[in-house]
């Protein structure tokens, strides 16, 4: 598999899901794994969560970055859109 673009330091890289799919093999708590990665508790947490197959509950990294990477590339709405009904 090609080497992706390196991303942002705010999102979770390849190299750093597939340290969490190699702790979490271990049974490790989230907490070991953010500590190992410096990252907050609930990075983790939702990272495996969003990314757990149902069929098997395991989390696969590569499968976890491809999401990711199609989630970037959706075009977002603006906050400030005027096609929210305006408060009075």
């Amino acid at each position: 598999m090609d080497k992706p673009n390196p991303l942002s330091s705010r999102y979770l890289s390849q190299d750093e899901r597939i340290i969490i799919a190699d702790i979490a093999k271990y049974n490790a708590s989230i907490r070991k794994i953010s500590q190992r990665l410096g990252r907050a508790p609930f990075s983790i947490s939702r990272e495996v969560r969003a990314n757990n197959k149902p069929d098997n509950r395991s989390y696969e990294p590569y499968r976890a970055h491809h999401i990711s990477h199609q989630r970037l590339k959706q075009p977002k709405t603006p906050k400030n859109s005027t096609t929210a009904p305006a408060k009075h």
